[in-house]
């Protein structure tokens, strides 16, 4: 159920080596370029493989896995020289924006491809091995010094910009290439090094030669800095570090649609504008990163925002009220050693001009901690519990942003990591699961009146790495977790704090994400063990079902999902069989919205959400309560769809069962009406319309206007018809009797005097019909027999006089004489007349 995945965008690669490159010169010949191979490398290339394998040694992972699942293509046009001396290229399609570096000190040496990397050996000055991976979005220049460093403990890249590029920004050792809006589109990624002993060093990065941007806010807020020529120096330097070699450095450059650094166990947090922050996480190796950006769904880019205070991996990051985001605790690397730490910071978004995108500190928890959650309540204030340092932590504590102050919450009867916590209703707290000594199946309750921990019965099984999600119905579904649990599911009930089992997944799972989406679905990603972490699925409320879902296109673990505004899900970073990842991806859910700028992917865009079907019938649609889900609806036809035939929308409905057209019923009450004692009954004909059926006299009693039926008791005069009164001790009303003056006046029950003419008073009440003149009363009338009505001789005579008027005419000199037939019809008209007309009343 649901769309497909897919990255920012995508473009085809134009990946080659070329004798020499400018911004914006034509393709290589066939005599300059070398296709880089993707496939098991021919002997030609033996240099490259063992270069290759050299890497992935001193990087103690796979860094340019061949094998992997096929990728969506490459996004980003990648050209790299036929020897290190000349400058390669990296250009994105979509905006024209290129860029050709050069790397100072190269030497002409030939370049060879083999195992999906280029080799140009010893092509820096004599001592290090160049090396370019492309990948989708741009290409990774390694520079690996495998036996002795260089003089100097810097790289100098010269660097030229094509003609789009408009300024450049350097930010959290980021360099950025902007277009004329400010729109970051090309990058280097912050560069890093990595010597013999392990040890990963970020380099410094300078700008030489060109007027740069340091500012961290959004820069599509702000004019952009001229780069005052078109040819700058760059230079990454690890100066005042000691490192051994081998020394591999690491500059990237790629396009802006991928993140600009690999992370697991990082954080992503939606900010109030839409945007995503993702902040700190684990470079491989448990390597805590400081690097912040942020995810723009407009534009489908990931911006650099202002590094965090402390670098951190496995912390945890919260949105307050405010809309700004609380970072806690994390491992760290602090004077060169990783440990837990106890530090928080703030980051301020786009919507405070004065510290907009940037991290200030703020007051540290009273104990360091890892992998432990943090809880945002109800007034605004954040519940942290347990995690790990050396050991495991059974303390929690309250943050509150309004005065930058921690207090105690109570400890945990079970110390715990990993774990899970749920806000219930009352910012009671459900804590489940992680690991104590292994895995755990307990689960605890926080009251926040005591700040008190109350257990509850444990899960049915033992959990970490599990996900825990609050359901429409407030229940709590926890899945996946440790092997043996890993698909199952369980199901909390706040209200009698038991455990119930619920519907296996369809794949075992752990340390994968669960987001809630439209309609209440749940979008369960990754994690897991062998091929599942390609795979996802969804879980609907409304059937209580799971039901699998797109693939990803790489499998991810140890990754985040973010609800976006528009209803659709980015996944960012995580690590699996390609090693830790670089890259996003968003789906599409159904039920998310859409329009001819923000398509559907695989499936249909109807009532302005995506929908898993055409959804074309008179009595269908996408938008409604299982949004998303073609299907039969109530009332009216939505959206643009032909309206029901008829004038009633009760005789001319759709159902609720016939998906194809609306339901005509007939004889069904569709409409009542009161006129004082007169309660009168409509019914559909079958055809759309609600016609009159019958009328009821309620008397003695009047007919109710607002319950629509005739009263039947009563308290005052009120609710009694005209010639009755309400009998206040029987509640009831009584018909009085009326009597008749003469032929003309009605005397009624309270004394008032009322007229019957034209008709005359008979038996104590006004006639309505009349069989003769004697019927009738007042000066000059006359019962028309025909009609049995009463009325005025004068109208009588106008009404039988117009009927014929017009019907002689007088001939004009020179006219034909008028049919004889006309003569002959009005006389018998006029004898006709004679023998109806009434004798007037004396």
């Amino acid at each position: 159920m649901g769309t497909k995945w897919r990255t920012a965008w995508t473009f085809s690669l134009a990946a080659g080596l070329c004798g020499g490159c400018s911004a914006g010169g034509d393709a290589p010949s066939a005599g300059d370029a070398l296709a880089a191979q993707t496939a098991a490398p021919s002997s030609d290339a033996r240099v490259a493989v063992e270069i290759a394998e050299a890497i992935r040694l001193h990087l103690a992972h796979d860094a340019y896995p061949l094998g992997a699942r096929t990728s969506p293509g490459p996004r980003a046009d990648v050209r790299l020289p036929s020897h290190a001396s000349g400058a390669f290229r990296v250009a994105d399609p979509a905006s024209g924006l290129a860029v050709e570096v050069a790397l100072a000190g190269a030497r002409e040496v030939a370049g060879e491809a083999g195992a999906g990397i280029v080799v140009y050996p010893a092509g820096y000055r004599g001592v290090a091995d160049i090396v370019h991976h492309p990948t989708e979005s741009g290409t990774e220049d390694y520079v690996f010094f495998r036996n002795a460093l260089p003089d100097v403990p810097e790289l100098r890249y010269t660097i030229t910009l094509g003609e789009n590029v408009a300024g450049l920004r350097l930010v959290g050792k980021t360099l950025e290439l902007l277009d004329a809006g400010g729109a970051p589109r090309l990058r280097m990624a912050p560069p890093w090094a990595k010597d013999a002993d392990g040890k990963t060093v970020w380099l410094h990065v300078a700008v030489e030669g060109c007027k740069i941007s340091t500012d961290p806010r959004w820069p599509m807020d702000r004019p952009v800095v001229d780069p005052g020529g078109r040819q700058c120096e760059v230079r990454l330097s690890w100066e005042g570090t000691a490192v051994r070699a081998p020394l591999l450095v690491d500059p990237a450059w790629t396009l802006t649609d991928a993140m600009g650094q690999k992370r697991y166990r990082h954080t992503a947090n939606l900010l109030p504008d839409g945007r995503v922050l993702v902040a700190g996480g684990d470079k491989g190796g448990e390597t805590p990163l400081e690097h912040a950006e942020v995810f723009d769904p407009a534009l489908k880019m990931w911006i650099t925002t202002a590094p965090m205070v402390q670098n951190r991996l496995g912390h945890t990051a919260t949105t307050l009220k405010d809309g700004r985001v609380l970072v806690l605790g994390g491992k760290a690397t602090v004077q060169g050693a990783l440990t837990v730490t106890n530090s928080a910071e703030i980051f301020t978004p786009q919507n405070s001009p004065n510290m907009a995108g940037a991290w200030s500190p703020a007051k540290a928890m009273n104990f360091p901690r890892a992998l432990h959650t943090a809880t945002l309540l109800s007034d605004g204030r954040v519940l942290v519990t347990g995690g790990k340092t050396s050991m495991l932590v059974n303390t929690t504590e309250i943050y509150d942003p309004q005065t930058n102050t921690w207090e105690p919450g109570g400890d945990l009867h079970q110390a715990r990591y990993n774990h899970t916590a749920t806000l219930l209703d009352e910012d009671r707290i459900l804590v489940a699961g992680g690991e104590s000594v292994g895995p755990t199946q307990t689960a605890e309750i926080w009251e926040p009146g005591p700040k008190t921990w109350k257990s509850t019965p444990p899960m049915n099984r033992l959990r970490s790495g599990h996900t825990a999600m609050r359901l429409p119905s407030g229940r709590v579904a926890v899945a996946g977790g440790s092997q043996i649990a890993a698909q199952s599911v369980e199901v909390f009930d706040p209200g009698s704090e038991e455990w119930t089992a619920g519907l296996n997944m369809t794949r075992p799972r752990k340390d994968h994400t669960a987001s809630v989406m439209a309609g209440g679905r749940i979008l369960v990603t990754g994690g897991g063990f062998e091929d599942v972490p390609y795979t996802t699925e969804i879980f609907d409320h409304a059937t209580q079902s799971w039901s699998a879902a797109a693939s990803m296109e790489k499998p991810r673990s140890l990754h985040t999902a973010t609800t976006l505004l528009n209803g659709r899900v980015l996944v960012a970073g995580g690590t699996g069989a390609a090693g830790v990842l670089v890259d996003a991806e968003i789906y599409t859910p159904l039920g998310a919205p859409c329009d001819l700028k923000t398509p559907c992917d695989d499936s249909f865009c109807v009532d302005g959400v995506c929908c898993n079907a055409p959804c074309d019938g008179q009595c269908e649609a996408c938008d409604g309560p299982r949004l998303g889900i073609c299907s039969p609806v109530e009332g009216k036809p939505h959206g643009a769809r032909p309206a029901c035939n008829g004038t009633s929308e009760a005789c001319a409905t759709c159902d609720g069962v016939n998906a194809q057209q609306c339901s005509y019923p007939s004889g069904n009450g569709c409409d009542k009406k009161c006129n004082t004692s007169t309660l009168t009954v409509y019914a559909c004909d079958g055809t759309g319309n609600c016609v009159e059926s019958f009328s009821n006299n309620c008397a003695p009693y009047n007919c109710d206007a607002v319950d629509l039926s005739c009263e039947t008791d009563c308290t005052s005069n009120t609710s009694c018809a005209l010639g009755s009164t309400c009998n206040t001790e029987m509640k009831a009303c009584v018909s009085l009797p009326t009597k008749c003056l003469d032929d003309e006046i009605l005397e009624l029950p309270d004394s008032t005097k009322q007229s019957c003419a034209p008709y005359a008073c008979r038996n104590g009440a006004c006639l309505a019909t009349c069989a003769s003149v004697d019927d009738c009363s007042g000066d000059d009338v006359i019962c028309d027999e025909k009609t049995s009505n009463c009325m005025k001789w004068t109208a009588f005579e106008d009404a039988q006089s117009g009927a014929f008027s017009g019907s002689c005419t007088t001939a004009s000199p020179g006219a034909p004489a008028p049919p004889r037939a006309a003569w002959l019809l009005a006389l018998a008209a006029a004898s006709l007349l004679a023998a109806r007309r009434p004798r007037p009343r004396a």
